[in-house]
This record gives C-alpha cells, structure tokens and sequence, in this order.
C-alpha cells in the first residue's frame, strides 16, 4: 500500500519526482511509442481497425489527491 511521505522534504520531493515522469512522459511521447508500439505491431493488430494510439498516465486515486 502506498504511504503518503511525512516528511514536508519528503513530500516536495515526490510531488517533484511525479512531475517530472509526467513532464518526460508528455515531452518524449514518441520514444515511449516506439518503445511500446513498434510499426509492426500496428501491421500485426490490422492496422486500420486498432485504436488510435494514445499516452494516457493514471495515477490513482491517492496520487492524484496529493498532486
């Protein structure tokens, strides 16, 4: 189970921490695509009747709270 960081330090520091995965996440969208959906993929899945791909980050309930 998640614990919440005591620590006013402690907590800056995962809030910082947090930010910064989403900040990279929405900058370098692309590397995280072609890590995770190479062309491929999208050949193997019929192309034309896959989804859209799309990044989206859930961070839970607790998480979102503290954010």
């Amino acid at each position: 189970m998640f614990k919440v960081p005591s620590d006013e330090k402690d907590y800056k520091l995962f809030k910082l921490f947090v930010l910064l995965n989403l900040m990279a996440l929405r900058r370098n969208n692309t590397l995280y695509l072609a890590a995770v959906a190479p062309p491929g993929n999208e050949v193997r899945l019929g192309g034309h009747e896959a989804p859209p791909r799309i990044i989206s980050a859930y961070l839970g309930e607790t998480i979102s709270a503290i954010l």
